[in-house]
């Protein structure tokens, strides 16, 4: 139920249009935001006292060391896919392995 819906009971002046405008708008903000908001609980003390001396350091919010925490992290290729990518690749032969056979060759000559 919007506010502008409530009895006139509960609102003791009258209504107005700008109060009403400004009703809706912060709903939509409240409301309809096209950003999700997380809470996160039961966070140890030793990782919040990190967090906010990280946030202190740069200078910011410890929302915004959390955000840029998960967002590097989730554009990091996980560990699977990396390796999958890694046998792709075409198989060279080893520099050490290459000098090895070359120091033996020269010792035996």
């Amino acid at each position: 139920m919007l506010l502008a819906d409530k009895p006139k009971v509960w609102n003791k002046f009258p209504r107005t249009r700008w109060d009403m405008e400004n009703e809706t708008s912060m709903l939509k903000a409240c409301y309809c935001s096209p950003m999700a908001a997380l809470q996160v609980k039961n966070v140890p003390e030793k990782l919040h006292q990190l967090l906010r001396k990280r946030a202190e350091e740069l200078e910011c919010t410890i929302g915004e060391v959390i955000l840029d925490a998960l967002e590097r992290d989730l554009n990091r290729p996980r560990m699977s896919d990396w390796l999958t990518r890694l046998e792709a690749l075409p198989k060279t032969k080893s520099v050490k392995s290459t000098s090895v056979q070359e120091l033996k060759k020269s010792r035996d000559l």
